[in-house]
């Protein structure tokens, strides 16, 4: 019985266009717009409302999404430690080039790696991406998805991959959790307008097209994935 759920579930994952995750109030799912706010050439911060957000045009801007302290220790060597900002904005200004970055643990040692979670996003924080693109970059490993979050974080108005470059995804591990956008959420979780375009292929663990578990309270509008994924564990957002 346990065979034919797992085949069952393989089957119904690997349709070449899955339907959309959450739609808009007139049933259609609408693709980012690029440049949804108009951000000026030299500008490092704009106001959207009462929120302040930092910009980011680079990958090394996304450093911005932490605070980052230096600690000397007795023997001349100096620890830096990361932490996420907390009620904090960051907005993309165009689209991210990652170069060929693979997010996960590697099979061996190689210039592109990229440790996982990507980036994190701090507690009340938002990431808007603006109507852009984080485009160029693989996921690989254990458990996979290019941010990790905070309660009442908000990630929207982002697309990952596009329909003529999917992002590559693939897990040999059991009971991991793969998603593009997170790999699993176990707190209070928003995500609006959201979209990825990906092939994932994740064997014997957890997948979703954007999300890859959920154990926390999210709420997606507007959000939508487009590929395909493989695998005999949960099916997930």
């Amino acid at each position: 019985m346990k065979k034919l759920l797992a085949l069952f579930l393989t089957l119904a994952l690997c349709f070449s266009l899955l339907p959309a995750l959450a739609v808009g109030a007139d049933g259609e799912v609408a693709a980012a717009k690029k440049g949804l706010i108009d951000i000026p050439a030299d500008a490092a911060t704009v106001t959207v409302g009462e929120k302040t957000f930092e910009v980011i045009r680079t990958v090394e801007d996304l450093d911005k999404l932490y605070t980052t302290t230096e600690t000397a220790g007795e023997d001349g060597t100096t620890t830096t430690e990361k932490t996420a900002k907390e009620d904090a904005g960051f907005i993309l200004a165009n689209d991210i080039d990652f170069g060929g970055v693979e997010f996960g643990v590697p099979k061996e040692e190689k210039p592109t790696y990229h440790p996982l979670p990507g980036y994190t996003i701090g507690k009340n924080s938002v990431f808007d991406g603006n109507g852009y693109s984080f485009v160029n970059f693989a996921l690989h490993g254990g458990d996979f998805g290019v941010f990790s979050v905070s309660e009442g974080s908000v990630l929207r108005n982002l697309t990952f991959g596009s329909e003529s470059e999917l992002i590559s995804g693939t897990a040999g591990n059991q009971n991991m959790s793969c998603g593009v956008a997170v790999s699993s959420v176990a707190t209070t979780f928003r995500m609006e307008n959201v979209h990825a375009y990906a092939g994932l292929d994740v064997k014997r663990s957890n997948v979703g097209g954007l999300i890859g578990d959920v154990a926390g309270k999210v709420t997606l509008v507007n959000c939508s994935f487009h590929g395909y994924m493989k695998g005999t564990g949960k099916a997930a957002l």
